[in-house]
């Protein structure tokens, strides 16, 4: 017997994104949300992408992520999906364009068991400052509560770092302990497709979002870990863990082999 062959065949779109998110792309936290306006951040905040693995249906359906679980999707007969954050069209690219980013990222490394799949999520179902993931139906839900969650590619991958955890030990992180080395895994997983810089920058988007204080990787956002606040002293030790060792690992790799 042979291994199972994907023979779809995929087509290329072309999409508007945030390169992680308005304030690291323009370096200015003074950004505020405006209540979704596409004034409140400048052009210079965008850059125009190519979306790798689109089925060509017209919607942001691919083979590693698909917006199918958003009201009103938008489409494009072209699969060009140039948007500004005035339209939750944007918030869908974003949410595409990080997930299938990631997806690759992990099979560049050289596993090819890792959450592979198509990751279904929506971007505008949940009116409150929080997402999540939902290992009953294995989908990822976007909150729209001050900066859209999806406008934040590290958000994003937060959250798919939920999916990668269910993915590789189902059921894993019933207990607070466990939740907290899950937040710390999504924390540490949120900075490592780019991989420039430590997960715990302290650049936040206060005064973009509004009420909310969010590290950009949510580092700083220990209400997620209720009942307890130690859990948010855990999560932190997880994620500074994990990002040592990424580090020293890379120095040992370059050391020995480059």
């Amino acid at each position: 017997l042979t291994e199972p062959e994907d023979i779809n065949r995929y087509v290329n779109g072309t999409g508007q994104i945030f390169r992680v998110n308005a304030v690291v792309a323009t370096l200015d936290n003074t950004l505020r949300d405006q209540n979704d306006a596409a004034s409140a951040v400048p052009a210079s905040a965008y850059s125009i992408v190519t979306l790798p693995g689109l089925t060509g249906n017209g919607f942001l359906d691919g083979q590693f992520a698909s917006s199918s679980k958003t009201k009103k999707r938008v489409s494009s007969a072209t699969n060009a999906f140039l948007f500004d954050r005035s339209n939750d069209g944007f918030s869908e690219t974003m949410g595409y364009y990080s997930i299938d980013y990631a997806q690759r990222y992990i099979q560049s490394l050289g596993f090819a068991n890792v959450d592979n799949r198509q990751q279904v999520f929506s971007i505008n179902r949940l009116r409150v400052d929080n997402s999540f993931y939902s290992p009953q139906s294995k989908d990822i839900t976007f909150g729209i509560g001050g900066v859209d969650d999806a406008e934040d590619s590290e958000v994003i991958w937060h959250e798919y770092g939920h999916s990668i955890q269910d993915n590789q030990v189902p059921g894993f992180g019933s207990t607070l302990e466990a939740g907290s080395m899950g937040e710390g895994f999504g924390d540490y997983w949120a900075g490592s497709p780019t991989g420039t810089r430590r997960p715990t920058a302290r650049t936040t988007l206060r005064a973009f979002g509004g009420s909310t204080a969010r590290s950009i990787t949510r580092k700083t956002f220990p209400a997620r870990c209720t009942p307890t606040a130690r859990c948010g002293r855990r999560r932190s030790g997880r994620s500074a863990v994990l990002w040592a060792r990424r580090r020293r690992t890379r120095r040992f790799c370059r050391r020995t082999f480059f």
